[in-house]
């Protein structure tokens, strides 16, 4: 089994221009059209990597280490994480 390994580094905090910058770089990876199937780990990633994947059919496997929402957490940020993942 043949497969190539792709990635792209995000920033950790929540930064609007940084994250339109890093969906640009996760959709250059995945519109290659040997790229069948997308793996993403924790929320931002997969926040990210899943708008990045939007109208490209591509197989998304999304793995949650941790959420980004509840207890321990600002409740704005909580609230708008959440509602990402259900619209997602």
């Amino acid at each position: 089994m043949n497969f190539q390994l792709n990635w792209t580094r995000i920033k950790y905090n929540y930064n609007f221009f940084n994250d339109l910058i890093a969906i640009y770089r996760i959709r250059r990876i995945i519109e290659d059209p040997t790229s069948g199937v997308v793996h993403l780990h924790s929320t931002k990633a997969g926040l990210l990597g899943r708008l990045a994947a939007i109208n490209l059919k591509k197989k998304v496997v999304y793995h949650i280490h941790g959420l980004a929402f509840g207890q321990g957490q600002p409740a704005i940020r909580s609230t708008i994480v959440w509602v990402l993942e259900y619209l997602l």
